[in-house]
């Protein structure tokens, strides 16, 4: 079917890369037709689709560029595609989002485009114009992470909005649950599911839980002849978004999707004789390509502790993550070649050699097609390694210091992030642990929050490589699936709380750190802020609050607290300054019960090298009191600065001057 204008304009979704090589000569042929059709297909301009409707036309135009560039195709029809884009002038968050996306993988300076972007961000992190999206937010995500933006709090309050609306089928909606939107635009969506999934596996976001529910959703949308949705964009979107899962569950249901797409080409080259439905379905093919991968969990001893001398047999299992069925696969144990006749797509199969060995201990390396006779989707995933024998230990190891949580005063609304670093402070590498996190101590029956497996190809690793090397460490992350409730709690971090690693030490495994969870405020933000700077000073003074149960305020500069204990006036002076900086200051309340208010309107001043301090008048009055007499003459004694002027006014209406 036909990709509608009205769908484009819901569903204006880029396209997503990851760098690959190469695929099956069947299949490029088809891949090589689609592509001559792109540019056979490109506007003079530049662009493609229909240039009377920008909007329409930026959607065309990034998902061919994206195309191009996925394919390595980049040339002339490219550099004038990502001409054209620079100069187009876009009006919501999600063009805009897919421009920078665009114009980032070129290597375009895309900074003024972000500070745009990022302004549109709320509070609780999503993106929207006029109301929170989960498809704005999704692309917005995209944009910056490709960009490389380096604030990790604007990605994750993104991210945490994100997960925060999955439905409770696993699917995700293109508007987040509290948006006024129709219903209909909340139900789970094919798009906005499969980009989700895409997103977080192609930039390593991990939260595999969430996903997991997102492909168990997916998958269950697939019709009987292998399609998704009512178009070829929907079901190539969807089969690349599986694809990247490469769970054995799809892969082994994915040839009837691939079929589909194969099947749907027309004879001139494109799908649907569109642009946008071209650009997607290429992306599928290109990633219908083998994927072969080993990991260290692949290989295995026979014994696993030989003595000296003694035979060990070792055993690689291969695994095909692809689409399609590969053929004579050559496998290096050590030094030995051997060759696996197929495995097919989503299988494995397994190869062993027959060594012996002296007293030591062993790196084996095993690698898969050595000499790169299959052209895959990824080839970074061709080589694993264990250790045969060794006898040195690992020490694993965290303290309350390498605990956090975000927000860090968090109340009783507040989703919970609580942050750990966990150590390897041994002499050998650790590819696979399990770290728990608990609510009170797991001694004395402490509620346990979540399980984390850590694994060199997890959410925090790098295939092949240990999750926590010697003397190295990984910064792991839980966020809670509903607020706490108002209370303290002492949040423990367990490491290795399987004992799957044998360590140097086991007491060093365990941390805790108190969290506070405070009530939704009861009690005002203060008012009638005020800053006045000095020499290196700033005198900041506000309005009391009128609440009963007030315990005092904190001041914070900058948004870093300053006040060590409760202010208890509404006086404070900031002392230590740097003359001709800027500084920003608010208070809140807190009252007997700790909840703290939010913070006032905010004020700001800059000390200044030299600054005259205000006169004071000492007598017949004090400063700031006025006095009412009708004898004349009337002696007035105070204090100013040296060589300044002052201006003395009589009920306001009469004014003198005098010098100081």
């Amino acid at each position: 079917m036909g990709r509608t204008k009205s769908l484009k304009l819901t569903f204006f979704l880029i396209l997503f890369l990851v760098l690959t090589r190469g695929i099956l000569s069947a299949q490029q042929t088809v891949i090589d037709n689609g592509i001559q059709w792109l540019k056979d297909n490109q506007n003079i301009s530049g662009s493609w689709g229909d240039e009377e409707m920008i909007a329409l036309s930026v959607i065309d135009t990034t998902a061919a560029l994206n195309t191009l560039h996925y394919l390595d195709e980049v040339d002339t029809n490219y550099t004038n595609g990502i001409l054209w884009l620079g100069t187009q002038t876009v009006i919501s968050i999600s063009l805009l989002s897919i421009k920078i996306e665009s114009l980032a993988k070129y290597g375009t300076d895309t900074s003024s485009l972000i500070s745009t972007l990022i302004s549109y961000q709320k509070d609780d992190g999503a993106f929207g114009e006029y109301q929170r999206e989960i498809l704005s937010t999704i692309l917005a995500l995209r944009a910056l992470k490709t960009a490389n933006y380096s604030d990790e709090v604007v990605i994750n309050n993104a991210i945490s909005y994100i997960l925060s609306n999955q439905n409770q089928n696993g699917g995700f909606g293109i508007v987040g649950k509290e948006s006024l939107a129709d219903e209909s635009m909340k139900e789970s969506n094919i798009c906005v599911t499969s980009l989700v999934i895409l997103t977080f596996k192609e930039f390593n976001l991990g939260y595999s839980s969430y996903i997991d529910k997102a492909v168990d959703w997916l998958m269950s949308q697939r019709n009987e002849d292998g399609n998704f949705g009512n178009s070829i964009w929907e079901t190539s979107l969807s089969y690349s978004a599986l694809m990247q899962v490469a769970s054995g569950k799809w892969l082994g249901a994915s040839e009837k999707t691939l079929n589909y797409i194969l099947n749907a080409q027309l004879a001139n080259g494109s799908w649907n004789d569109d642009a946008y439905s071209t650009a997607l379905a290429l992306r599928a093919l290109k990633d219908s390509a083998p994927d072969l991968a080993i990991r260290w969990q692949d290989i295995s001893f026979e014994p696993e502790v030989p003595v000296e001398g003694e035979p060990v047999t070792i055993k690689a299992t291969v695994w095909n993550y692809g689409g399609t069925l590969v053929e004579n696969v050559e496998v290096v144990i050590g030094n030995q070649l051997s060759v696996i006749s197929k495995i097919e797509a989503g299988g494995s199969a397994s190869v062993t050699v027959v060594s012996n060995f002296t007293a030591g201990t062993y790196k084996i390396i095993v690698t898969v097609d050595p000499d790169d006779l299959v052209k895959e989707r990824d080839e970074t995933n061709n080589t694993a390694s264990k250790n045969l024998t060794s006898s040195i230990l690992a020490d694993l190891t965290l303290s309350p210091a390498d605990i956090s949580f975000a927000p860090a005063k968090p109340t009783d609304q507040d989703i919970i992030r609580v942050n750990a670093t966990i150590y390897n402070q041994g002499e050998v590498d650790v590819y696979r642990t399990v770290v728990s996190f608990y609510a009170g101590n797991p001694a004395t029956g402490g509620t346990k929050l979540a399980d984390l497996t850590l694994t060199s190809e997890g959410q925090y690793g790098i295939p092949g490589e240990p999750i926590l090397p010697n003397g190295g460490n990984v910064k792991i992350w839980v966020i809670s699936t509903e607020p706490f409730p108002a209370d303290t709690y002492d949040i423990y971090v367990v490491a290795d709380s399987q004992n799957m690693v044998t360590e140097i030490d086991e007491t060093n495994n365990i941390a805790y750190k108190t969290l506070i969870v405070t009530g939704t405020p009861t009690i005002s933000a203060p008012t009638g802020l005020i800053a006045i700077p000095g020499k290196a000073i700033v005198d900041l003074s506000w309005s009391p609050n009128p609440e009963k149960n007030l315990a005092g305020y904190n001041l914070y500069r900058d948004g870093a607290n300053i006040n060590t204990e409760l202010i208890l006036i509404t006086t404070y002076r900031d002392t230590g300054l740097v003359n001709g900086v800027s500084y920003t200051y608010t208070v809140t309340a807190t009252d007997k019960e700790g909840s703290e208010s939010n913070p006032s309107t905010p004020a700001s001043a800059t000390p200044q090298d030299y600054y005259i301090n205000p006169p004071t008048i000492t007598s017949p009055t004090i400063a700031g009191t006025p006095i009412w007499t009708n004898t004349t003459p009337i002696t007035i004694s105070g204090k100013t600065e040296p060589n300044t002027t002052v201006e003395l006014f009589v009920e306001q209406t009469q004014q003198l001057n005098f010098g100081g």
